[in-house]
């Protein structure tokens, strides 16, 4: 009977103990949240920076990365077999046409070369001494040819020594630039290896490629050929605005005959002048071709723009001073701001006021307290600052 006893009051002494620390972590929630939001009525409206819409006429551009590549190309292989003898280039170096790049071991061939000249030289008087016995009638008709025959191919013989000994020298296919030597001196090379000696490029001019949508082609092939176009080039690393984006200029040299159905655009070639060596193919480039004709856009500053996962919009203040979701497509940059068009024809004008800062505090409908500020310098219009949120005393 008294182990009952003191099991209930155990229990209940447990119950007790769970209820005080339950109100203690109540009470704990409760002055948390009056320190870190305090207590007191609602807060006022959210002062926001706006800023209106500006507009502007300009001359759209289409962009685009291409790659830069040689404009002739030419991979050194032997044309016989040998052991390289000697390297005649340094990796690099701008080299001629028919400059001896490798020099294979000499002796081999020359021993057939003098082994093809005695059979030469033995075939010749066997048929010289035939067009005599032929006419003696000492010898056939049959027994003249063969030995003319015979002089004939080692006349063919000698003749493909010759040129076998100079196969042994490998020179430069066409002017430009080496590459690296593949092979070193000893190595042996036949004609039949997969890896070349080495490559020479042309690079005093290069190919640009990259693609053009179907959109941008039809307007620029709607004003004449596309061929001589001028188009401007920038590079990794440069940057800023205007030109200094696009330092260099090609002419447009090319384009596919179809459109390609993997990327849906058509491939484009222009071609770069490279006199001082500069540039070297396979990098990267942007470029940039003027759009013919003049349009309209609205301009504002990224800082105006949200994201909704792949969404962009703008909260423009409507009539009842509240802000508005405004769904757009974004263009290119035109002196300092951003080129957005409104999906909803109509949604956004010029003049109209966009919040620039805290958008991801408010929502549609939100009360708001705008505030007048220069689009550019995102700083609030002279004069006017917004009111600061006031909180009820702790």
């Amino acid at each position: 009977m008294v182990a009952g006893k003191t099991w209930g009051g155990q229990m209940k002494f447990i119950k007790y103990l769970l209820i005080i620390v339950i109100l203690a972590i109540l009470a704990g929630l409760w002055y948390f949240n009056r320190i870190q939001w305090g207590g007191g009525p609602p807060m006022g409206p959210m002062p926001v920076l706006v800023a209106p819409v500006e507009a502007t006429s300009f001359q759209p551009s289409f962009t685009q990365t291409g790659r830069l590549s040689a404009v002739a190309e030419a991979e050194v292989r032997p044309q016989v077999a040998g052991v390289i003898e000697k390297i005649n280039f340094a990796e690099g170096q701008l080299v001629a046409q028919g400059q001896a790049l490798f020099t294979l071991d000499l002796r081999a061939y020359g021993a057939q070369t003098r082994q093809a000249a005695a059979q030469y030289t033995q075939a010749k008087a066997a048929y010289t001494r035939g067009v005599k016995l032929r006419a003696a009638d000492a010898i056939s008709v049959a027994d003249l040819e063969a030995r003319k025959a015979a002089y004939q191919a080692a006349a063919a013989t000698v003749s493909e020594a010759g040129v076998t000994g100079t196969r042994a020298i490998v020179k430069a296919p066409i002017a430009g630039r080496v590459g690296r030597a593949e092979l070193t001196v000893g190595a042996l090379v036949n004609p039949a290896a997969l890896a070349a000696l080495t490559t020479v490029q042309q690079t005093n001019q290069l190919y640009i490629d990259f693609d053009m949508d179907e959109q941008t082609y039809l307007t620029l092939a709607g004003q004449g050929s596309l061929r001589g176009t001028q188009v401007a080039v920038g590079l990794a690393g440069q940057s800023g605005a205007g030109g200094a984006a696009y330092p260099l200029t090609a002419i447009l040299t090319g384009l596919d005959n179809r459109l390609g159905t993997s990327t849906g655009g058509l491939r484009l070639r222009a071609t770069i002048n490279n006199p001082e060596g500069m540039l070297i193919p396979g990098l990267f480039a942007r470029v940039k071709v003027n759009l013919p004709q003049t349009t309209e856009a609205l301009l504002v500053n990224d800082a105006a723009v949200g994201t909704d996962q792949t969404l962009r919009f703008l909260y423009k203040i409507g009539a009842s001073g509240q802000p508005e979701r405004v769904v757009v497509m974004l263009g290119e940059m035109v002196n300092g701001l951003r080129v957005v068009k409104p999906v909803a024809v109509g949604a956004l004008n010029a003049g109209e006021r966009v919040v620039i800062n805290g958008l991801m505090r408010i929502r549609p409908g939100s009360e708001v307290t705008p505030m007048p500020a220069d689009m550019r310098t995102l700083q609030p219009v002279s004069g006017t600052q917004p009111a600061p949120q006031t909180k009820a005393a702790e």
